[in-house]
């Protein structure tokens, strides 16, 4: 966004605009040193919190900008991504993704709520302020991973074993401490980890064979992580964003494509749990759709594939989860209410 000079050329002098991209650029920079692994909730994460927030919203802009027709799908450094960029050459990528996982891990902590309760009174802060802040965090963190995630340099220069077992502790702990639920609940889902995790898992995925292949399917057998992606579609399944839906799927299709997965497929979906929800999955909005449609079939062809598969092998469907039933209920009571 900062070096897209023809943005501004026609209401400026050159100078002037080459001068003011200059500033910004420097000042981006800055912003994006400040990035720490602090403690949670002390006042210098507090703080970051703020210069977080700033750094995103101009990662989210560059995003939106149109590719340059003359690199277009060329290095990071060919684009006009000065925020992603910065974060690399500043050494910050991997700092991002520890302050993610030690801020859930901290989340996780029984005694996390009674000692945010003792900051907001030490201090005497609003703790409406603060959640919001906690929100603000996780969100813009979340989201400027994402925009990194997008550009195989940074998939390639993160540290791959904590992220994968990251998503899965997070998308575990989903599944077994019920945190996803009051989240889709408030409608909030989509701004926490609890499906942004998705999201770097389809990321890192869609690089896989630039990465290795070799490595990254190893790490998601160490961490269960295709049977965690399977159980938290099946359990919320149409709950998630669409988006986060689709990624989800193809996902899995990507995964079930690899060499790794066709050569040793028990070892990622050996339990009979794993299969029944695989198989449950085809009469779910998250496939039916795209089965009759052949644009959107390909995306999730393997998927497909191995569900087709488990079918002839006599698998059964699992069950539709009892949360998923509670969610729909919820949701229609809310229209009746509303109405």
């Amino acid at each position: 966004m900062l070096g897209r000079k023809s943005k501004y050329s026609e209401s400026g002098d050159p100078s002037m605009i080459d001068g003011l991209e200059k500033k910004l650029s420097v000042d981006l920079r800055k912003h994006i040193r400040k990035l720490q692994v602090y403690p949670v909730f002390t006042q210098e994460w507090f703080i970051m919190v703020e210069t977080l927030q700033h750094i995103t919203n101009v990662a989210i802009a560059e995003q939106k900008l149109p590719p340059k027709d003359s690199t277009d799908g060329g290095t990071l450094w060919d684009r006009d991504e000065l925020t992603v960029r910065f974060v690399l050459e500043e050494g910050k990528l991997n700092v991002c993704l520890r302050c993610l996982v030690e801020f859930k891990a901290y989340m996780r902590d029984n005694n996390a709520d009674n000692e945010l309760q003792s900051v907001c009174q030490e201090y005497h802060l609003d703790r409406k302020l603060v959640d919001q802040n906690i929100l603000s965090f996780e969100e813009s963190m979340g989201t400027l991973l994402k925009c990194c995630f997008r550009s195989v340099e940074t998939i390639q220069t993160c540290d791959l074993p904590i992220l994968v077992k990251y998503c899965s502790d997070v998308i575990s702990n989903c599944l077994h401490a019920g945190v996803l639920e009051p989240l889709l609940e408030k409608k909030i889902a989509e701004k926490t980890q609890e499906e942004m995790c998705i999201t770097y898992l389809y990321q890192l995925t869609t690089h896989m064979e630039q990465v290795s292949e070799d490595q990254v399917m190893n790490l998601l057998e160490e961490n269960k992580s295709v049977q965690f992606l399977v159980d938290i579609l099946h359990s919320y399944g149409e709950h998630l964003s669409p988006r986060v839906q689709d990624q989800g799927c193809q996902c899995l299709s990507l995964i079930f494509d690899s060499e790794a997965f066709s050569t040793h497929r028990e070892k990622y979906i050996g339990s009979d749990a794993t299969k029944s929800q695989l198989v449950a999955l085809k009469s779910t909005p998250l496939l039916t759709e795209k089965v009759n449609d052949f644009s959107k079939k390909r995306s999730v062809q393997y998927l497909l594939d191995v569900i087709a598969r488990l079918e002839n092998t006599g698998v059964q469907p699992a069950s539709a989860s009892t949360l998923d039933a509670k969610l729909s209920k919820n949701s229609s009571n809310g229209d009746s209410a509303s109405t």
